[in-house]
């Protein structure tokens, strides 16, 4: 009896260790460079899109990186391939990317925020 007795509590304890355990651990990456801003006052927020793609065309607009913007919504867009227009965007985004002084939400941080992360 002792030992099923025995048995039992160890096997209760580890269950719920088990169960609390993160066996998974999640990291993100862009394949891009992303600047997410982090902005507290709603009606100071950066909102615009620009995707600068190859140096050979760019998009400005409304228009989101996702399946609902590029499928579903009726978004707003600019297509730009004059090659001075692009440079100059060029130097915006670099701008914005460099830029210290504003106040921007960490990779890691907001793909935790986005995507559940299962602990088993």
């Amino acid at each position: 009896m002792i030992p099923t007795i025995t048995f039992f509590i160890f096997y209760q304890h580890y269950k719920t260790k088990v169960r609390i355990t993160r066996i998974f651990d999640y990291s993100y990456s862009t394949i891009f460079p992303i600047k997410i801003y982090a902005c507290s006052d709603f009606e100071n927020r950066l909102h615009s899109k620009v995707y600068l793609i190859d140096n050979q065309v760019a998009y400005l607009g409304s228009l989101n990186f996702t399946y609902s913007g590029t499928k579903n919504n009726h978004e707003t867009r600019i297509r730009i391939w004059e090659p001075v227009a692009l440079e100059k965007i060029k130097e915006e985004i670099d701008c914005l990317i460099d830029d210290d002084f504003q106040s921007e939400l960490d990779f890691q941080f907001w793909g935790k925020i986005l995507y559940i992360e299962t602990i088993n």
